[in-house]
């Protein structure tokens, strides 16, 4: 549809009459810190006594000089048979001669409380994108949720170094984001913040996920489903590294349709 059209339909947008609109009636929402939350539920009730989980352990370093992987934290070190790296943002801290320029940038996020919140509920607002002509010119948005405010942000962030703090979203960027809701969505333009929040993006050159063995070594996986969209799909990510390790069958159909190292 037409953005005329579909400002017809949700008249608390403002699209431009010529945009092109495309609707998903299944499209949703996931709450990330519930899912992850389950996931280490069933991690260790499937996983039997050889399944640890450690929070708050921080790989140091992943030493590869002997014949085995070496994973090195402050207070223990494991020598490992097969090594699976899922590091975010942190994969080329970690694995430095690692062929493939990721780039950690850092995401901006605003949550605005609109006096009246009822045309921003679950089930009259939609979970949003919108992708203009520049790279920096990517929005996003969802309903409030959880208590939560309405959540809306720009897709685009500088490079960082996901060890050094940087929390403050500056006056500079929420002006950014009220600009774009005020030629969009302009009843949520003037509405106050009452959260702000940072994240960490890992960006492939193309996007891509990478999930591949690192070159010259078949017992080191490295997992990087890039870009913040790599959540959405980690139970099957999750699935096609347990086979990658294991020498199961899923890897294959996986690796066909996704980056690897040599191309």
């Amino acid at each position: 549809m037409t953005g005329a059209d579909w400002n017809r339909v949700n008249p608390i947008f403002s699209v431009p009459a010529t945009h092109d609109v495309v609707f998903e009636s299944d499209a949703g929402m996931l709450a990330a810190s519930r899912a992850v939350a389950l996931q280490l539920e069933l991690a260790r009730a499937h996983g039997g006594e050889k399944t640890q989980i450690m929070p708050s352990t921080p790989v140091r370093r992943i030493d590869l000089d002997g014949s085995r992987p070496v994973v090195v934290t402050d207070s223990l070190t494991i020598a490992a048979d097969r090594l699976i790296v899922a590091a975010g943002a942190w994969v080329k801290h970690l694995l430095p001669k690692l062929p493939v320029p990721l780039v950690a940038t850092r995401q901006q996020v605003l949550y605005f409380r609109p006096s009246d919140p009822a045309p921003f509920r679950i089930g009259r607002f939609p979970v949003f994108i919108f992708k203009g002509s520049g790279e920096d010119e990517a929005f996003y948005g969802m309903p409030g949720f959880l208590g939560t405010g309405i959540k809306v942000a720009r897709h685009f962030g500088p490079e960082t170094d996901p060890d050094v703090e940087g929390r403050i979203v500056a006056d500079a960027y929420r002006e950014i984001v009220r600009g774009f809701l005020r030629n969009h969505i302009p009843a949520l333009a003037g509405a106050p913040i009452d959260l702000a929040e940072t994240c960490l993006y890992t960006v492939a050159p193309d996007e891509h996920f990478l999930v591949d063995f690192l070159p010259g070594r078949s017992d080191v996986i490295v997992a990087s489903p890039c870009s913040g969209h790599g959540f959405k799909f980690s139970c099957l990510i999750g699935q096609v590294l347990a086979d990658m390790a294991t020498g199961g069958p899923g890897n294959k159909q996986f690796a066909a349709n996704e980056k690897s190292f040599d191309g």
